[in-house]
């Protein structure tokens, strides 16, 4: 079964209650004309997806971060993105640290994946 998410050859959990894929953008729009026919000029749609996930350790945060940090386009793939490869922009958000026992720390961490091409 393939995962949810892989992102840049990474498998990334998520929360289960994320967000999962936002309102498309669209390049141009739509407009009446004087009759009142609809004109459309929209050339591209690029979709855009919002997701949490789960708790992730320093290492697997570090990884994470070394794909996608910089502004690299970044192949990501699965059902989360529609089942197929989109290549994307991912955007890591700030996200808490939480205590997992006296020590360890995990983090979980908001991810913005916007469609590239």
């Amino acid at each position: 079964m393939p995962e949810f998410l892989t992102i840049a050859g990474i498998n990334v959990e998520i929360s289960a209650a994320s967000t999962g894929e936002r309102t498309p953008v669209r390049i141009g729009g739509s407009s009446r004309a004087i009759d009142g026919t609809m004109r459309n000029t929209v050339r591209a749609i690029f979709r855009e997806w919002s997701y949490d996930t789960t708790f992730l350790s320093a290492a697997q945060e570090a990884l994470l971060r070394a794909a996608c940090d910089g502004g690299a386009f970044v192949a990501v793939s699965g059902s989360g993105v529609g089942g197929g490869t989109v290549t994307c922009l991912v955007d890591i958000n700030e996200a808490p640290y939480h205590m997992d026992g006296a020590t360890a720390v995990n983090r979980t961490l908001s991810l913005d994946i916007r469609q590239a091409v």
